[in-house]
């Protein structure tokens, strides 16, 4: 069982969140995608790697992060740029 969770910023990123979420589900079991209002297939592609989905108005990045970051479940936390 990995330690580490990871959150994405999300917002129409469906281009290449396939991209990105594939090798980070291969090191971790916990990634969270907050997303701030998509209109395209962004929560579909995160369910199919087991990607919790939580919607969060964007105010700023660094209360987007830090959100995001308190919602992860494990105490090493890594932040990818997608």
């Amino acid at each position: 069982m990995s330690l580490l969770s990871c959150y994405i910023l999300t917002f129409n990123s469906q281009k290449y969140l396939n991209e990105v979420l594939e090798p980070i589900s291969q090191i971790t079991d916990d990634i969270v995608l907050l997303d701030s209002g998509s209109s395209d297939n962004t929560k579909d592609i995160g369910k199919k790697f087991n990607a919790r989905f939580i919607h969060r108005k964007f105010d700023d990045f660094k209360t987007q992060r830090n959100y995001a970051a308190s919602q992860c479940l494990h105490n090493y936390v890594m932040f990818v740029v997608a």
